[in-house]
């Protein structure tokens, strides 16, 4: 008998079973130092979170499915960790907890001083890097805390960098379902979120505040109520393509923007690309938005925008918000082209200052071209600001508008 070979294979199955640098989490069915009960489960998950970011030989807590485990306070994560879980497991806040305090997460951070990021104050100087959330289910369950108002977020970390969060079924939030909040320009980092499935929150799908470096790519997002499908803040260097963004076609339009791109201030937006995406039945469909008061033609400059498919775009309101499937304001020398725009309810592209152009300066530019642009109940290109802002408009095909 060759025992070589026998230990050997013991060995390989090992590795390939049972990661040596990973704790794993069962149900009370499995066997395992780390098991989750139904009850308060947030216990045993920080417990081993809090042991892989004390041991340099750990990198990750595993959770092993199927498992459904009910929490009733946040899940903490350190900056070096994974936290992973099978497709069969479900992490739900338990129904009506009502926590009723702003930013309180299901999944936020512990930092190095061991502070907790919301707890520390809006603007909070945060540090998390290297970490990674994926492959479960996470829930935020029945609460009756109002919609909209940064209650119940599912993920919220601040000032990180080095993040993945993918592969995940994150829906019901009252607030954002992913929110990364940067306490200034450029500490929140190098960024991925990809693979997901994102329904029903409260207000922004995927949230990014003065970012830098982040990609969103290959998600589907669906019925967010108040905001956007992804927004990212006053960021730079960025991009969002092969999302999937929508409402359901035959109820009443919510929410204000499938992809919403908006600037507080100068700061260079870098290179910005937003590509291949298909937004559907949205308030909104893609806008990027400068506010008032300030000139943002060189910082907010060269935007691309390309090969999106935008079908049935409402409008926000009868004020005229949002009034087209790409809409344009305080932003220069964007680049439109290849996009495929059909049945907005009211312009298919549109530059609009709707709040009033004092302070915005002259001489702005959107090159709009190669666009099939079709079925709209306004215009195909419609310029509000002629004062300001020019269109150069080249072998767009337009057709069957009701404005012309």
């Amino acid at each position: 008998m060759n025992y070589k070979f026998i230990i050997l294979s013991i060995l390989l199955y090992s590795k390939f079973t049972y990661a040596l640098d990973t704790l794993y989490i069962t149900s009370t069915k499995g066997k395992g130092e780390y098991q989750c009960n139904g009850k308060h489960d947030q216990i045993v998950i920080n417990k081993a979170l809090d042991r892989v970011a004390s041991d340099n030989n750990l990198t990750t807590v595993y959770l092993k499915g199927p498992m459904r485990c009910i929490i009733d306070e946040p899940i903490l994560i350190s900056t070096n960790s994974r936290l992973i879980g099978d497709s069969t497991v479900t992490v739900k806040l338990k129904d009506n907890r009502d926590w009723n305090t702003p930013n309180k997460p299901l999944i936020g951070q512990k930092n190095s001083d061991g502070s907790v990021a919301w707890e520390i104050g809006k603007y909070g100087k945060g540090d998390i890097s290297n970490i990674e959330i994926a492959g479960f289910e996470l829930s935020g369950g029945v609460q009756s805390e109002a919609r909209g108002k940064y209650f119940i977020i599912l993920i919220n970390l601040y000032d990180p960098s080095y993040v993945k969060i993918h592969d995940m079924n994150l829906h019901d939030s009252q607030g954002d379902i992913i929110r990364f909040y940067g306490s200034d320009r450029g500490r929140t980092n190098h960024i991925e979120v990809y693979n997901n499935k994102i329904k029903n929150s409260g207000h922004e799908g995927i949230y990014f505040i003065y970012p830098n470096f982040i990609k969103v790519y290959n998600n589907e997002i669906y019925n967010t109520r108040t905001n956007a499908g992804i927004r990212v803040s006053t960021g730079s260097n960025f991009s969002i393509y092969n999302n999937t963004i929508g409402n359901d076609l035959n109820k009443s339009s919510s929410g204000y923007a499938g992809i919403l791109v908006d600037s507080s201030d100068n700061t260079p937006i870098g290179e910005a690309n937003i590509y291949d995406n298909y937004i559907y039945g949205k308030n909104g469909g893609i806008v990027l938005e400068a506010n008032r008061g300030f000139n943002s033609k060189n910082a907010l400059n060269g935007v691309y925008i390309h090969n999106n498919k935008l079908y049935k775009i409402n409008n926000y309101s009868n004020k005229g918000y949002l009034n087209g499937a790409i809409r344009i304001n305080g932003f220069n020398n964007t680049l439109i082209e290849y996009n495929i725009i059909n049945g907005s309810k009211k312009d298919g592209i549109v530059y609009d200052e709707h709040e009033g152009i004092e302070g915005r300066g002259t001489g702005y530019k959107t090159i709009v071209r190669h666009n099939t642009i079709s079925n709209c109940k306004g215009y195909g290109i419609n310029n509000l600001n002629p004062n300001i802002h020019s269109f150069i408009v080249k072998n767009n095909h337009l057709f069957n508008n009701l404005k012309r």
